[in-house]
């Protein structure tokens, strides 16, 4: 099984089909590799890290979350009970719901908001790839990715130590609760804060434009959505297709580079007389 995980970290990040090359005995394992390396970085008992996490809509994301996690407090991390605290895990979880229990955040929201305030930034995405993929990308304070090839290492030295299944320690899961801790206010006051930024910009073109935005059924339906719907409106006509999550991606694939997945963003600008179109990929970046 180790040939096959090795297979999905790529150059840039880590990327595979669900059940071959990534799934929740991999994510585990992953866990407990990067929660290992940051508590020796903390060098305390208890780890005194800031780790946050989002990701995309894919179906996959919550058990695979869910298994990082529990490698991560094997290693000492914890949920805060309060969403500001100084260490433990964190969730971008925008748009939270019973399919959704993580919610949903695109990645250059979640680099956005990982920047300077998080030690470690896990994204659960697999971009445009098809829906069976999978994946993830690891940033730090600098939003500078982590490289594969030293997650590759970690991950090879725990596995050697954790070889038993991840399912075989865990039995059967249920199907995961939704985050023990709140998002915390400077989550939430970071996205206002881009929002004011975006919507002076934006306000200072003097001509009402008409757009629609096609959001894929991926990542930007959740903090993205809200600025086109709750603030670019405001002065623009804006039409969306595509606006709610769905990891199966049956409207189209995510796929921003394959001209089939324009068609019904072209002929939805055409039969409302729009001056734009806009699509966003699988995880919006």
């Amino acid at each position: 099984m180790l040939e096959n995980y090795k297979k999905a970290f790529k150059a840039y990040d880590i990327r595979g089909a669900y059940g071959k090359n990534i799934d929740e005995h991999f994510s585990y394992i992953m866990g407990r590799a990067v929660g290992r390396q940051l508590s020796d970085e903390s060098r305390v008992t208890s780890v005194e890290k800031k780790l946050l996490i989002g990701c995309d809509v894919r179906l996959q994301n919550s058990a695979l979350i869910s298994a990082f996690e529990t490698g991560l407090k094997e290693v000492g991390f914890s949920n805060p009970a309060n969403g500001d605290s100084s260490a433990g895990i964190f969730y971008a979880n925008f748009d939270a719901s019973v399919d959704y229990p993580y919610g949903v955040c695109s990645t250059p929201v979640l680099y956005y908001l990982g920047q300077d305030d998080y030690d470690l930034g896990v994204a659960f995405t697999a971009s445009h790839n098809p829906p069976g993929d999978v994946g993830m990308k690891f940033f730090d304070k600098d939003v500078t990715l982590l490289s594969t090839e030293m997650l590759r290492t970690l991950f090879e030295a725990e596995y050697k130590v954790q070889s038993t299944e991840y399912k075989e320690k865990n039995g059967t899961n249920p199907p995961p609760s939704p985050p023990l801790s709140r998002r915390g206010d400077l989550l939430d006051s970071k996205v206002q804060k881009l929002y004011d930024m975006l919507d002076a910009k934006w306000s200072s073109l003097q001509k009402r434009h008409h757009f629609v935005v096609d959001f894929s059924t991926g990542a930007s339906v959740s903090v993205e959505k809200k600025f086109f719907q709750d603030y670019l409106s405001k002065n623009h006509t804006i039409d969306l297709i595509n606006d709610l999550p769905d990891g199966s991606f049956a409207s189209h694939y995510s796929d921003t580079q394959e001209h089939e997945n324009y068609e019904q963003l072209t002929h939805t600008l055409k039969e409302k007389g729009a001056e734009f179109g806009l699509m966003f990929d699988g995880d919006a970046d």
